[in-house]
């Protein structure tokens, strides 16, 4: 037994020795900096079991340090890590399933990983599961759930959970929004040296305090609850395009959620101009009159399944101004009232940094002119990707919103809407209102005369947020209402 102890000692104090000398080759921007001694050493310390080495082995694997990236070797490695019970391994090994590196992506076999790695106390499994429940990847979104792992991650040192407690009480995500709790955990995170937590201390404001905007007036839109409706998850959208052609110009706007679906965070202004040849779908995305994107889709099981269409948005927190991201599909539904034809559904968007979906979006477009059906000059048909490119959306179609703006009140409202607009001459006059599925709850008709116009509108609707369209010749018109 003493023998057998003493052994054990010396190999575990070889293995630490051995350690020490290859983190010092390890240590990148250093005069000592050589990966390959480093891996030559973690090597040797593995083959005395250290699990610590292993996963230094691992690492390097990953990162590509001393040759192209090996994920599989990485994953060896920390499979032989974890069974030497380095706990740190269960993350490094879970991340290469969350991130789809040398595996298929795939959320739910990385969450299998980090919660084996939380039986055995590993912090930093605690910060990723509660992260992927934080967003919803790969199973359930739970703010709560998450808050709590954050909680028993700092507790095992994890930095990170700091951070994401910061984010969570300054949005009220989970637990009631509480800016000097906020400023607490910022302040501890940025302590030890998180590097987005500068960006949100200077800005004190939390997300979902986001103002929407009447999109024709660009005045605020007055709402007595930062609760909004949910989205249903993509999943539950239910698309319809089937073979219809949804070719033409679009005006609308698309709306940006909180991770769980039920806070309003951003909203933008969308032109989209579609052509449709077979089962092919090419145009234009032009957002806020300023980002410019040429989108291509097939129609698939009634979605639009989009190929090669990248797109380049600022981002909030990231060391770079602009991020790329990748549409992957629309679930649509497709409506047909009268002249008057509508898109609206889920539209997801892929982070090519990140390898993480965004927050659920809500796209609401109407049509405001049919595509030329000849091939006339300057017609989107014929006008090439490049030059379309460099056009403004009202180059395409003299057909826009309408210059009067629509005014609609009280917003936020009971069960009675006031909706307000000029005719510049005699025509029917739709008024849609449909929640944020893209479901008309409301469709009254009118024939009305030139001038000015105040019309009542009963809304006895479930409380949440919907879009009232009006339309009337080739003119359309929006608002986001809110119902109490």
């Amino acid at each position: 037994m003493v023998a057998g102890a003493t052994y054990a000692q010396k190999t575990i104090t070889k293995a630490d020795s051995l350690n020490r000398q290859a983190a010092k080759y390890a240590k990148n921007r250093t005069a000592s900096y050589d990966p390959q001694k480093a891996l030559a050493l973690y090597t040797q310390s593995a083959s005395l079991g250290n699990g610590r080495a292993m996963n230094a082995v691992g690492v390097i694997y990953n990162k590509g340090l001393t040759a192209p990236a090996d994920y599989q070797m990485a994953m060896k490695w920390y499979r032989k890590a974890i069974k030497a019970g380095y706990l740190n391994a269960y993350y490094n090994l879970g991340t290469l399933y969350k991130d789809g590196l040398g595996v298929e992506q795939d959320f739910e076999k990385a969450n299998k990983v980090f919660e084996e790695g939380i039986k055995e106390g590993s912090g930093l499994s605690m910060y990723s599961r509660g992260y992927m429940y934080y967003k919803g990847l790969g199973g359930e979104q739970n703010y709560e759930k998450a808050i709590q792992l954050f909680r028993r991650a700092i507790k095992n040192g994890s930095t990170a959970s700091y951070y994401m407690l910061g984010v969570a009480y300054r949005n009220g995500y989970g637990l009631t929004a509480d800016n000097d709790s906020a400023k607490y955990y910022f302040l501890k995170a940025q302590s030890k040296g998180h590097p987005y937590t500068k960006y949100e201390i200077r800005e004190p404001k939390a997300e979902n305090s986001f103002d929407m905007k009447d999109l024709t007036t660009g005045a605020p839109v007055n709402k007595s609850s930062k609760q909004y409706a949910k989205i249903k998850e993509f999943k539950e959208s239910v698309p319809n395009l089937g073979n219809k052609d949804i070719s033409g110009q679009y005006e609308g706007f698309l709306i940006k959620y909180d991770w769980s679906g039920k806070h309003i965070i951003g909203q933008s202004k969308i032109s989209l101009f579609l052509k449709k040849e077979n089962d092919r779908i090419t145009g234009l995305w032009v957002e806020n009159d300023t980002t410019v994107t040429n989108v291509s889709a097939t129609l698939e099981q009634g979605s639009l399944k989009f190929s090669n269409t990248v797109y380049r948005k600022g981002v909030k927190h990231s060391q770079v101004a602009e991020r790329d991201y990748d549409f992957r599909d629309a679930r649509l539904s497709f409506t047909q009232l009268g002249d008057t034809a509508s898109l609206a559904g889920n539209l997801k968007l892929w982070s090519l940094e990140t390898f993480e979906p965004e927050t659920p979006l809500y796209l609401s477009l109407t049509r405001v002119s049919e595509s030329k059906k000849e091939n006339k000059k300057g017609s989107l048909a014929s006008t090439p990707p490049d030059a379309k490119a460099q056009l403004k959306p009202s180059a395409f179609d003299e057909a826009v919103i309408a210059e009067v703006p629509l005014k609609v009140f009280p917003n936020p409202f009971d069960n009675m809407l006031n909706v307000s607009f000029l005719l510049k001459e005699a025509n029917n006059v739709t008024i849609m209102l449909s929640d944020m599925n893209g479901r008309v709850v409301i469709n009254r008709s009118y024939s009305l005369q030139a001038g000015a116009q105040l019309l009542s509108v009963t809304a006895d609707v479930a409380p949440g947020a919907y879009v009232l369209k009006v339309a009337y010749g080739r003119t359309v018109q929006s608002n986001i209402v809110i119902k109490k």
